[in-house]
């Protein structure tokens, strides 16, 4: 080597070496790989609340395969799929029609298909469309605009730091940026390469498999409670939906859904021993893992299986008390049954009242739940946002426990530590 010159090597290969035919062959779909997933049927699919408030929400139940176990707490991995208007604005830039058939000649990622498969289905199903652009895959596009040009003028003031910091605010993926640049050339083989495979999404499960209605001959029922994504495109081309959410709330009973049962990881369990207190912090659709351990609650005390229960504390956050109080009138009928105690919390309340957050009630209520916790050795379970429900509540506990021993913030922060350790202080946030 001469000394003063750096040796560069050659740039790995872009793209896909792939085939567009025109025909209206129908295709075997691709199978998820890694976990084997599962079929089950859609009974039942249900509006828990509108937008009127906030983002939709929605109750669905499943019918799991015979033989199929799971347990409150668990969670259903649900394989969604990319909602039509998204594929497609993606066939429409790249010119494609619905009966044509990819076929890959040669492939560098696992996920890409082995055998002939409708483009149509293959964007739907096999790759993810929305996810915000990297800029890694801005340098590819950049690659692939001729020097000079304004297309890549454009493209490289997209990946300074700021202007690409501004994109992803925006949520810009893609196919938004090639909307964004319509003159740049580029094949479909480096557009699919750029993608990443379609993830399939997590559902804690909010029913008990011991409920009786839950037990069917042709195997369990286990429902999600979901907020449904749907909001005008932040990058301004379209409208963003979430990919699984929006696939759940267009199944209609009848219908089949991939998805398989998720053992828990964390010790979201309720105690074996009925007696022991539990305190439960929920808000919105974090209420699924709490339904799920009540349910349990009724439907072991309905079967005599427990004379002597324990309390059962629900700290329950949602906005308004008519428009999304999720499951009402379950939770006042298993309150009234003496299973469980709710302590509902509302944001958005009527004009005149109080705003109340699940971390305000916990204070309010902070001489119970220590007793609780300190003497009746109780389960403390949250469920909701970790920057919001999971945050807050968990600094709540710590100026509770600040005040009933007088120790320090530093010392609050390792006892918290502590109770984690031991699994009587599980967060399952997001």
């Amino acid at each position: 080597m001469l000394s003063g010159i750096t040796e560069q090597k050659a740039p790995e290969p872009v793209g896909i070496d792939l085939v567009i035919k025109k025909t209206n062959v129908t295709t075997i779909p691709q199978v998820l790989g890694g976990e084997k997933m599962v079929t089950g049927v859609v009974t039942a699919n249900r509006e828990l609340a509108d937008y009127s408030i906030g983002t939709a929400k929605r109750h669905i139940e499943i019918r799991l395969p015979a033989g199929s176990e799971y347990r409150s707490g668990d969670y259903i991995v649900v394989q969604g799929k990319n909602p039509d208007e998204t594929v497609y604005r993606v066939m429409k830039r790249f010119n494609l029609d619905v009966g044509d058939v990819l076929c890959v000649l040669s492939k560098k990622k696992e996920f890409m298909p082995t055998q002939p498969i409708a483009v149509e289905h293959f964007l739907r199903s096999s790759v993810e469309l929305a996810a915000p652009i990297t800029k890694r895959q801005l340098g590819t596009l950049i690659s692939c605009a001729k020097e000079e040009s304004a297309e890549r003028t454009q493209l490289e003031k997209m990946h300074e730091d700021v202007a690409y910091s501004q994109l992803l605010d925006k949520r810009y993926s893609v196919i938004d940026i090639l909307e964004e640049v319509p003159q740049l050339q580029l094949p479909f083989g480096i557009y699919i390469d750029l993608l990443l495979p379609l993830s399939p999404r997590l559902y804690s499960i909010s029913s008990s498999p011991l409920e009786p209605t839950n037990k069917q001959p042709d195997g369990p029922i286990a429902s999600l409670t979901y907020d449904v994504f749907k909001s005008p495109a932040t990058s301004g081309y379209g409208t963003f939906h979430g990919v699984a959410s929006t696939y759940l709330a267009n199944r209609t009973a009848g219908e089949n859904i991939r998805c398989l049962v998720r053992t828990t990881k964390l010790n979201f369990r309720l105690p074996s021993n009925t007696k022991q207190p539990i305190i439960m912090l929920a808000a919105g659709t974090g209420i699924a893992p709490m339904r799920a351990f009540i349910q349990e609650r009724a439907a072991v005390k309905r079967k005599g299986g427990a004379s002597d229960f324990g309390p059962a504390l629900l700290f329950f956050g949602c906005r308004h008390p008519d428009k999304d109080f999720l499951y009402h009138d379950e939770l006042a009928r298993w309150a009234a049954e003496g299973v469980v105690e709710v302590i509902s919390c509302f944001s958005r309340p009527d004009t005149g009242s109080q705003k109340l957050y699940v971390h305000d009630a916990l204070w309010e209520h902070r001489e119970r739940v220590w007793d609780l916790f300190h003497t009746g050795l109780a389960n403390v379970y949250t469920c909701g946002s970790a920057a919001k429900l999971g945050s807050r509540s968990a600094a709540t506990w710590r100026r509770i426990w600040m005040e009933k021993t007088g120790g320090g913030e530093g010392e609050s922060y390792e006892w918290l530590d502590g109770i984690k350790n031991e699994e009587r202080f599980v967060n399952d946030v997001w």
